[in-house]
């Protein structure tokens, strides 16, 4: 009984953690744009500025505010970055694909965990909590992403 032989397509060879890898960039973009979205829209880092400086000019009070959306969107270009090697890390097979993934997630928590619990002086936490929701949101997928790579390995 003749075979034929099998060939396999690009598609059926994609590592099972490049769609997740891709759902974390897309989150990972919209996280780094809510805070300049924010400084157009809701005002809630303007509003977290405020409550921390009640005494300051609107001047003062602006230029925090654009400081501290700025600060975040680097974070998140920062991330998109992290995203894009991991995903032609992956793509390509390369062998230290996994760890430099677990890496840039480890660092991706820890930068998280700052913005979202770390006390900048005179700020509570350095971040409004809706914001550094966001800004930790990737890392949802960072983790099931890295859970993947280690369980497939190629």
């Amino acid at each position: 009984m003749p075979t034929t032989p099998t060939i396999e397509t690009h598609a059926t060879t994609r590592h099972p953690a490049l769609r997740v890898m891709w759902i974390g960039l897309a989150v990972t973009v919209l996280a780094g744009a809510a805070p300049l979205l924010d400084l157009v829209t809701t005002g809630t880092i303007e509003a977290h500025v405020r409550e921390t400086y009640p005494s300051w000019s609107d001047d003062w009070v602006r230029g925090d505010t654009t400081g501290l959306a700025v600060g975040l969107a680097i974070i998140g270009l920062l991330g998109v970055v992290g995203w894009l090697v991991s995903i032609q890390a992956t793509r390509r097979a390369w062998r230290w694909a996994r760890g430099l993934t677990t890496g840039l997630w480890l660092v991706a928590v820890a930068v998280a965990l700052f913005v979202a619990l770390a006390p900048a002086e005179p700020y509570e936490r350095l971040a409004p909590a809706g914001i550094a929701a966001l800004t930790a949101l990737p890392c949802v997928a960072g983790f099931v992403a890295v859970v993947q790579l280690w369980r497939h390995r190629p």
